[in-house]
């Protein structure tokens, strides 16, 4: 299979500072109902543990991604655990550099819309046989790519000490995968325009593959939470910024972010929401009114966890997961990959 990098990566407001990278110091406001606190196993001593317990944190949540397990991370779950906090586990599913090096051709492309290449204008077009791939991004909706995401967080989970909640991020498609260049646009893998049919490189397996996902970790790890980690789509404001003019909202993107959420809640009662403002490029009462967006729309019957940057407005009723201390890469390049006939 071979690549070929474009030009530049996107210029999405998304990018983050990666796992373990402390994210830019924001004041916590006390207002918001912080339970649990995501940190890097690095960050982890007795010290911190002390000062979160101080201010009412009752979890940590481990900052692991997609990399095999290391006596660190142990340790630092067995520190979280001496403190006399609740541990948590937060995994990396669909985006892993690592696989993405090593099998591009169970990238999702970027085969709909053309707007995102306003962000990259130098970016070339496939040619015969090509297609444009958003790297990193290996969507469990493929067969392979779910067995692969799979077998990795099964090694990851037999080597760490049991947690209470395990987190399970990016389980829907890569970051404008219509093709508008809106991040939170999540529902598509080879999204085509007017009924084309996709140049496809790895073959999808059967519908509800996050929720089905979900169901396979359980079996793993029977005795802790596992919760999805989910993005909530675009707003009807989003046509002339981050959807630059295509109307995703009133367009597919909604109809099936609905579908993929009803087969997620039918195997999950909690779901965790990605909600960092600022990374998103987004105001600070924008978590709280996603929240309030989204549950006009499917209702309160699943409980909500809010993964929220310091600063971020209170959302009542919502358990905050604080990202502050440990940040989540949500950011893509578009890297050209040739599909054998």
């Amino acid at each position: 299979m071979r690549t070929r990098l474009l030009a530049s990566a996107i210029g999405l407001p998304v990018l983050l500072f990666g796992c373990g990278a402390p994210a830019p110091s924001a004041p916590v406001r006390q207002s918001l109902a912080v339970r649990q606190a995501l940190h890097d196993p690095s960050q982890i001593d007795a010290a911190l543990l002390a000062g979160v317990r101080r201010r009412g944190v009752t979890g940590i949540v481990l900052c692991l991604g997609d990399r095999a397990v290391t006596e660190l991370d142990r340790r630092a779950a067995d520190l979280v655990r001496s403190a006399g906090l609740q541990l948590g586990y937060w995994l990396e599913v669909g985006r892993s550099v690592a696989l993405a090096n090593a099998r591009p051709d169970l990238m999702a492309s970027l085969q709909g819309h053309r707007e995102w290449r306003q962000a990259v204008a130098s970016a070339p077009s496939p040619g015969a046989g090509e297609v444009v791939k958003a790297w990193p991004w290996l969507p469990v909706a493929y067969r392979e790519a779910f067995d692969l995401h799979l077998a990795r967080v099964r090694r990851q989970l037999v080597e760490l000490p049991v947690a209470e909640v395990v987190y399970l991020s990016d389980l829907q498609g890569p970051p404008s995968s219509c093709g508008c260049g809106n991040a939170l646009c999540r529902w598509a893998t080879d999204y085509t325009l007017h009924g084309a049919p996709p140049l496809r490189s790895a073959e999808l397996g059967p519908p509800g593959a996050a929720a089905r996902f979900v169901a396979a970790v359980r079996a793993i790890a029977p005795a802790s939470r596992v919760i999805p980690v989910w993005v909530t789509e675009c707003e009807e404001v989003d046509r002339n910024g981050p959807c630059r003019g295509v109307g995703c909202y009133h367009g597919a993107c909604w109809r099936e972010f609905d579908k993929q959420w009803s087969a997620l809640v039918g195997e999950c009662r909690t779901v965790a929401l990605l909600l960092p403002h600022a990374s998103f490029g987004r105001p600070v009462h924008w978590p709280r009114a996603a929240v309030e967006h989204l549950r006009g729309r499917v209702g309160n019957a699943v409980r909500l966890i809010a993964v929220v940057e310091g600063g971020s407005d209170p959302i009542p009723g919502v358990e905050v997961l604080l990202t502050r201390h440990a940040a989540i890469p949500q950011g893509f390049e578009p890297r050209i990959v040739h599909v054998p006939k």
